[in-house]
């Protein structure tokens, strides 16, 4: 029967649910010691994609194993449910356009259907997940909208506050004028191409006298309050017209190409002694500036002037971008910028110009103003938010920060302490990260998430930070709903008599997540649990989180707790088409989950992502790679068939192992080598290393190999039950194994057969964890069945190339090659010999003096490796001779030649070979080695393979009557071969279950065919 997923995966997961499995599994291990895994929460906003389920795939694996080791695995699922993900999928349903729209649509409206939109894929999300095979604690999940998750948040927000890490202060951050609000420039911005005109803008020292400087944001010029030159850089003022121009020496040939106007260099000079040179601001009728001596003066930088990119003057506005603020900072300029949260101007002659949307307007301006020199269209990067993609703008702007960077060194330690898969994911990437940290903006100027604990009184400006819900019920009255509108309802009287009112803001969202780890226990409400459980086992999450998830939960922990959060930390890619795009609907490459599973099934999705890439690279998604790895499942199903029937046919019952032939010691040397090494790649969490030491062995060791050199006996009336016993200890082995990444057909192979294997359990995950048993593992023997196989490869292929079947005997084959690997297959010439159907097996470390041989240089990628020592080297080696190059390459797999005084290795990748083998033999080459098959068939081997194909004729035939193996038939040929076919009558009788005779063919079935050109007819009837 052909593996049929959906009717497998439908019928094992109502199994799951009937029998309660996952319940049983849990409580097998109740008591046992703990492993805190913790879910990276999954937004709920849509359907899941191929990335979220291959993360639920992952994270399913690496419990599922635990669970077999013993351990009591916290399992409980996490969702995401607030921010601008959400508060933007309600703003589009209704199509609001910005935060106006939402105060008119009313607030507590818009609250409710954040929360209604917030779940309404919650049921859709967890089906999908349950689909894809995934086991949690789908019953008590945490969500970030429950009350006593915002109780843990607040908590952990005025505990930062008790060590000195929270406070309020102005900073120059990206803000997003459709949403806004703030937004973290390290997570919450994307960089996006765009087409930009940028504008090089005189700033007049007097009237002659010009700061060239250029910018690609006009609307940031009324804002300008300084300009920046390096001081180690040189500097020239150059004649334009009778105006004098002051740029920078290095790029003054590039800019007036630019430009388009000739000049002359009138004075050099380093930019040191620009420091301090003032200039009228191009907006100074305009714009209303704060009163400073150093307001509108040149500055000096190292850090931020180079020769990249402008004039090497950069116009600096204090209040637009954290670089310019910085400096500003350094020189005692103000930072100024009045753009509301719309992105508007608030003041002066302005008021009412939109930053970004009116650049051409400003620019205008300008050039009435004669300030412009030059315009030109330029393509760069430019920061947008990630959430409605607006382009943001920069503002200045006050608000509350956690101050992570007093922890730096901290987290720095820490994570030496964090097992990273990969390593580079730790030591490299999230390092750098933390050691170029700024503090945290955690206030957001929206309406749907959790509110931020700051009470402050309106009189005498006294601000509370409120420790949870306990603490708030002491001031006032608790409204039900602690989201906006009602916590804002919320007040009580300052000591002084003023109102305690709610700081409107409500906390980044990347704060819920942080939180996490104590926040989805309940902590500190109720403290059991995380102090049975913290810190996290494991997590594991794809390779956007370096900057997000892993680096918020590092922050908040060690500001909180002083303790790293997890011990072991994944990280896996994204994934992609099968071009590597990342896959999304904009793009038309989005594909669903639930049609990948309707369409491949769970168990070919959860094998295909984890085999199809190594942790941190990213899985390219493609229809011809599923289709392969349905292959592979389907194999493990026809081969658990192929066993499971010959098991029912011998009624088979579980014993001890009997009797071990070479191979059956090498089947179970393999089963339990990858018993050792699945279990080694787990404990490192390396889940696709575990895969491709798993799929193998099913795909080629016990389907394509040991199967099929048992076949004969499987189709003959031998005593099978030795390798029955053999199969029935690998499968046990092997079951629990291929059901912690492939569970729905292991756990449908397992209830077809667990009665032939002597399992009591109810399901195959409430069998323990296999062990490797060392006496079994035999290093030897598996690389002399690695030899053989290769041996019987290159010998089929030989068959192949002369057209000779293999049910027709063939008397010789020769093996060249070194003396380990000859020694190997002198070990294993029964196995290479039946396998082959060759009679004689010959081994030689030398060719034979028959097989003529031209050797030819790969003179490109040689000469690429030894220069022009090569001609030299190729003159050696025909020196050396083809056959002696060839004897010597085969033997020690590589050949010094001394040229001028060195010795230059060369191996089988610098040269190639023509074999020409002498007439009734054909040469097929291998991994360090030759094959020389002697094609020629004597009339004794032709009698054999006549034979052969004979029984494939009457297998076919019974195959035609739908008889099964244990059905005996008589079977009569009507041949002119009679005489010497009876020599074979004992193998026919055997081999095809039948009696036979010869005569004039008939019974319910005749056919007649050709061999060779001897007419046959055979006739079948049943017994």
């Amino acid at each position: 029967m052909s593996y049929d997923f959906k009717k497998v995966e439908k019928k094992i997961l109502r199994f799951w649910e009937e029998r309660k499995i996952p319940m049983k599994v849990k409580e097998k291990n109740t008591g046992g010691k703990k492993f805190f895994h913790l879910d990276g929460p999954p937004y709920v906003t849509g359907s899941p994609h191929p990335g979220i389920g291959m993360n639920r795939c992952l994270k399913d694996m690496v419990r599922r194993y635990k669970r077999f080791q013993g351990f009591d695995v916290w399992d409980q699922p996490g969702f995401d449910m607030h921010g601008l993900p959400i508060e933007n999928g309600v703003e589009k349903l209704h199509k609001l356009k910005n935060k106006e729209d939402i105060v008119k649509f009313g607030v507590k409206r818009f609250i409710d259907e954040c929360r209604r939109f917030s779940t309404q894929y919650l049921d859709e999300m967890v089906d999908v997940f349950k689909r894809v095979g995934e086991w949690a604690d789908w019953n008590n999940p945490y969500m970030s909208t429950d009350p006593s998750f915002l109780d843990s948040v607040w908590w952990a927000v005025k505990e930062s506050h008790n060590k000195g890490a929270l406070y309020r202060g102005h900073k120059v951050l990206t803000w997003c004028p459709r949403c806004g609000t703030a937004l973290a420039g390290n997570y919450e911005v994307i960089y996006k191409n765009i087409k930009d005109n940028s504008i090089f803008v005189k700033l007049p020292i007097d009237n002659k006298t010009f700061l060239i400087v250029w910018t690609t944001t006009p609307w940031t010029i009324p804002y300008n309050m300084a300009v920046m030159a390096n001081p180690k850089l040189d500097y020239v003022k150059v004649d334009v017209g009778g105006e004098r121009w002051i740029m920078a020496k290095g790029l003054v040939a590039a800019v007036m190409a630019t430009i388009g106007k000739g000049y002359r260099i009138v004075e050099e000079f380093k930019g040191k002694k620009l420091l301090g040179v003032r200039y009228k601001a191009p907006f100074a009728d305009e714009m209303e500036y704060p009163e400073g001596e150093k307001n509108h003066t040149v500055v000096l930088s190292r850090d931020y002037v180079d020769l990249s990119a402008g004039t090497g003057l950069v116009h600096c506005a204090t209040g637009c971008g954290p670089e310019d603020y910085e400096v500003g900072k350094e020189y005692g300029i103000k930072p100024f910028n009045d753009l509301d949260d719309s992105g508007v101007f608030t003041t002066g002659k302005l008021k009412g110009m939109v930053a970004r949307k009116d650049d051409r307007r400003f620019a205008e301006m300008l050039k009435k103003k004669g300030l412009v020199v030059h315009e030109v269209g330029v393509e760069h990067e430019y920061p947008h938010c990630e959430r409605c993609k607006t382009p943001v703008v920069f503002k200045l702007t006050e608000q509350w920060f956690l101050e992570v960077t007093k922890f730096k060194d901290k987290m720095l330690k820490a994570n030496k302490s964090v097992y990273w898969v990969p390593e580079w994911a730790g030591k490299n990437q999230f390092k750098r990260w933390l050691e170029n940290i700024k503090d945290w903006c955690i206030s957001r100027q929206r309406f749907w998430g959790i509110p931020i604990p700051v009470w402050e009184c309106e009189s005498c400006g006294k601000y509370e930070i409120i420790g949870g819900v306990a603490e708030l019920a002491e001031r006032a009255k608790v409204p039900k709903d602690l989201h906006k509108p009602e916590i804002d309802g919320v007040t009580w009287k300052c000591k002084c008599g003023g109102t305690m009112r709610r700081s409107p803001d409500v906390l980044d969202v990347w704060i819920d997540s942080a939180c996490t780890p104590f926040a989805s226990l309940g902590y500190p409400s109720s403290p059991e649990p995380f102090k049975t459980l913290f810190p996290v086992d494991f997590i594991i999450e794809s390779k956007d989180q370096i900057r997000g998830w892993f680096y918020g939960l590092m922050g908040m922990s060690m500001m909180v707790f002083d303790e790293c959060p997890y011990k072991a930390v994944e990280m896996h890619g994204f994934t992609c088409d099968s071009k590597g795009e990342g896959m999304s609907k904009r793009k038309g490459n989005y594909v669903p989950m639930k049609e990948t599973l309707e369409k491949h099934g769970a168990d070919v999705f959860r094998l295909f992502v984890t085999a199809s890439a190594s942790p941190g690279v990213d899985v390219r998604y493609d229809e011809r790679g599923m289709k392969a790895t349905y292959r592979t499942v389907s194999i493990l199903w026809n081969a658990a068939k192929f066993i499971e029937n010959n098991m029912a046919l011998e009624r088979y019952e579980h014993r001890e192992l009997g009797e071990l032939g070479v191979e059956d010691r090498w089947i179970l040397s393999r089963v339990n080598r990858v018993v050792k090494e699945v279990t080694e790649y787990m404990e490192q969490y390396r889940i696709n290393d575990a895969v491709k030491v798993m799929e193998p062995f099913i795909v080629e060791d016990l389907s394509r190999w040991y199967l099929k050199l048992k076949k004969g006996l499987f189709y003959s009336d031998g005593n099978k039950g030795d390798v029955l016993s053999v199969l029935d200890s690998v499968l046990s082995k092997l079951l629990p194994i291929t059901s912690v990444f492939i569970p729905f057909v292991s756990e449908a192979i397992f209830q077809q057969m667990k009665k032939y294997l002597g399992s009591e359990e109810e399901s195959v995950f409430l069998n323990s964890w296999p062990d490797a048993d060392e006496r079994f593992i035999d290093s030897k023997l598996e690389k002399d069945m690695d030899v053989a196989r290769e041996v019987v490869a290159s010998t089929l292929r030989a068959r192949d190339m002369v057209g000779v079947g293999l049910r027709w005997p063939l008397p010789k084959v020769t093996v060249v090659s070194n003396k380990e690997r000859l020694k190997s297959c002198k070990r294993m010439e029964k196995t290479v010999l039946s396998q082959t159907n060759v009679k004689s097996l010959e081994l030689m470390d030398t060719h034979p003096k028959e097989a003529k041989m031209e050797m030819r240089a790969r003179f490109g990628s040689l000469k690429e490796r030894v220069g022009s020592d090569a001609p030299a080297i190729v003159a050696m080696l025909v020196e050396l001779g083809s056959r002696s190059v060839k004897n010597k390459l085969d033997k020690d797999g590589a050949v010094g030649v001394q040229v001028h005084g060195k010795t230059v290795t060369i191996t089988a990748n610098d040269v190639e070979f023509k074999i020409k083998a002498p007439k009734g033999v054909v040469v097929s080459e291998m991994t360090g080695g030759t094959v020389y098959l002697c094609s020629e068939l004597d009339a004794a081997l032709v009698d054999e393979g006549t034979a052969r194909e004979l029984m494939r004729r009457i297998q076919e035939m019974r195959k035609e009557m739908g008889l099964t193996r244990h059905h005996k038939v008589k079977c009569v040929v009507e041949t002119s071969k009679e005489k010497k076919l009876s020599s074979f009558r004992d193998e026919i009788e055997e081999r095809c279950g039948c009696r036979l005779s010869f005569g004039k063919a008939s019974g319910d079935l005749v056919r007649a065919f050709k061999v060779r050109k001897t007419d046959f007819k055979v006739g079948l009837k049943r017994m």
